[in-house]
């Protein structure tokens, strides 16, 4: 039921992207508009991604990589944007905003490693060096994203966002 109603969610957002590329789209031939069509075409692959990992005829390392390929595409629209923009404050914010989203995308890919490696029952030496490369790889995001960020955010952030002992067991 979760994975119907987070599929739903993401075709509601998708054709509401898809109404206002319709009504707005960018100035053909910048790089914002390649970054976006780069992000499209990823897009159509959604459905036969999401028929393959059903069907079982696309591996669980298969399946991250494609989806982790479709969100780097769509990530790299926010830097894009970012170049044009001539307020610091703003630029900062999309700084701060890029720099989170690319950390979650981390820290799902260190979920999807960690599920792959149960499942497995063993962690060979790759995944344990992919493992910590998506931490390392979170740190450096979040440090970027609370630097960028005001103080009752980055208090939200410590509050709340850090590993716990347990998620820190874990990934032991």
């Amino acid at each position: 039921p979760e994975c119907k109603a987070s599929r739903a969610l993401v075709d509601e957002n998708l054709a509401a992207l898809y109404a206002i590329l319709d009504t707005q789209s960018p100035i053909p031939g910048s790089a914002v508009c390649e970054r976006i069509g780069g992000a499209l075409l990823s897009l159509e692959t959604l459905h036969a991604l999401r028929d393959g990992v059903i069907q079982q005829t696309v591996t669980a390392p298969q399946a991250m990589e494609h989806y982790s390929r479709m969100l780097r595409h769509l990530l790299s629209i926010v830097p894009q944007l970012n170049d044009s923009i001539d307020d610091p404050q703003i630029a900062g914010r999309f700084v701060a905003l890029y720099s989170l989203m690319q950390g979650k995308e981390l820290a799902g890919q260190e979920r999807a490693l960690g599920a792959i490696g149960f499942t497995q029952g063993f962690f060979d030496d790759v995944t344990r060096q992919r493992l910590v490369d998506r931490i390392d790889g979170q740190q450096a995001c979040f440090e970027i994203f609370l630097s960028h960020s005001s103080a009752d955010v980055q208090t939200t952030f410590s509050m709340h966002c850090q590993p716990d002992r347990e998620t820190e067991q874990l990934r032991r």
